[in-house]
């Protein structure tokens, strides 16, 4: 029974396209499928499928022009995408493992220095935001009686301190550890130099690329525009519409009903 319905369905949906593309007057209803109208119906046929081919043509022409942009502005998008996260990358430089064991109250990474919370029979934990080696200022103070410090200055002009009691650090161990993170922070500051080239170098170059792409996607759409006026005055066109004309204007005469465009109109 399924069967039955599915053939039911395509051979009423054949019929309808086939009065679709061969339309007539009821007294004139022979023409749509009478074998001796047969060569009305296939000249017919033909004047359409010429115009379509001839349409298919330039549909294809313009189309490749489109992909050939789109795959142009889908490679640049890519590059631009890879480029910006490495800039967002070099901007943000990773923490980085610890260079030496923890020292009090701080932690030193490679390119940050940490504030730590400090507390009996527990991990010590971050407290506060990492600090850029490249954008502090370090300084020791040592007291062979009192606590010493490390303290901390930031280019936003934030300070603070690390304490060290006398009773558990030695003051030569808080001195090399204050120029163990100067010394660090200069070696970050020559990679903040060369990060900031490289910055420039990589903003340089996604300003260019998309330039560039804003240049292509110009220039194809003036590519398109000088294909399309080219194809409406193209004697192929023109030869297939006046062949496509005469056949529908003829079987209008004949069978009394204008057949439709049926095929895409001409861009």
């Amino acid at each position: 029974m399924d069967l039955l319905l599915l053939a039911l369905a395509g051979g009423l949906l054949a019929a309808g396209r086939h009065l679709r593309l061969h339309p007539a007057s009821w007294d004139k209803r022979e023409y749509i499928y009478a074998a001796r109208y047969r060569g009305a119906r296939n000249d017919l046929r033909q004047a359409r499928q010429l115009r379509r081919s001839v349409q298919h043509r330039e549909q294809r022409a313009v189309g490749a022009v489109e992909r050939r942009l789109t795959e142009s502005s889908s490679r640049s998008r890519d590059l631009v995408r890879s480029l910006k996260e490495e800039r967002e990358k070099l901007r943000r430089p990773p923490l980085g493992p610890a260079l030496t064991d923890d020292f009090g109250e701080l932690r030193l990474h490679e390119h940050h220095l940490q504030f730590l919370r400090v507390a009996p029979d527990a991990t010590p934990a971050p407290d506060g935001d990492p600090l850029r080696l490249a954008r502090i200022t370090v300084t020791t103070e040592l007291s062979p009686k009192e606590n010493c410090y490390i303290n901390v200055r930031t280019s936003d002009g934030d300070e603070r301190s690390a304490v060290y009691p006398r009773r558990q650090y030695e003051e030569r161990d808080v001195n090399a550890f204050g120029i163990r993170i100067r010394r660090q922070a200069l070696a970050d500051a020559e990679f903040a130099r060369s990060q900031k080239t490289r910055d420039a170098e990589l903003t340089a170059r996604i300003d260019k690329i998309e330039a560039d792409e804003d240049r292509t996607r110009q220039a194809g759409r003036r590519e398109i525009e000088e294909l399309v006026q080219t194809q409406q005055s193209a004697p192929e066109r023109l030869k297939a519409e006046q062949k496509w004309e005469e056949a529908r204007k003829k079987w209008a005469r004949d069978a009394h009903r204008l057949p439709p465009l049926w095929a895409r109109p001409w861009k």
